[in-house]
């Protein structure tokens, strides 16, 4: 089996089509949930840029304060 089929059946797995009907109700709940879920992601990615900004920014402080000195 090539990388491609396996592949494409690990696709095809996650993939079904679900033939369940949903109730108002639970269809909010699924979309709430993941919603939940992708602001969860940003905001961690958010605040590693954060953090990452603030480091940047001591390092900058650092090399103005090494060419001042000079």
């Amino acid at each position: 089996m090539t990388d491609a089929q396996v592949a494409y059946d690990n696709w095809k797995a996650q993939h079904k089509a679900s033939l369940m009907v949903y109730t108002d109700y639970q269809m909010f709940e699924i979309g709430f949930n993941a919603a939940q879920e992708i602001i969860s992601e940003l905001a961690n990615t958010i605040l590693s840029m954060e953090k990452e900004a603030k480091k940047m920014n001591s390092e900058i402080q650092k090399l103005k304060k090494s060419v001042k000195a000079k």
